[in-house]
């Protein structure tokens, strides 16, 4: 999600990445892992690293999320949350 991901200031928009990470959210009614960890990172970016740690930690929690490539990409994402770092895709 480039709006909050995005390495250049210009293109960053945390508040608009929020909106569109809940909508989004919403709409798989919280029950997709990748959805999740977009709407955790997108809560880090906007500088709600509390919120991020929940919403990851949600993520891993659905069935069949704690395993494969993603379940490493959200432990490492909430690693950062929890270091009090916002994860920002290189």
């Amino acid at each position: 999600m480039l709006c909050q991901r995005g390495t250049k200031p210009k293109v960053r928009d945390p508040i608009e990445a929020l909106r569109l990470a809940r909508r989004a959210a919403a709409l798989t009614q919280c029950k997709d892992p990748a959805t999740l960890d977009t709407l955790a990172a997108a809560h880090a970016a906007g500088g709600g690293l509390g919120e991020a740690v929940a919403v990851a930690r949600e993520a891993l929690a659905l069935p069949g999320a704690a395993e494969g490539r993603l379940a490493g990409e959200i432990r490492s994402h909430l690693r950062r949350y929890e270091a009090g770092k916002p994860y920002v895709d290189r």
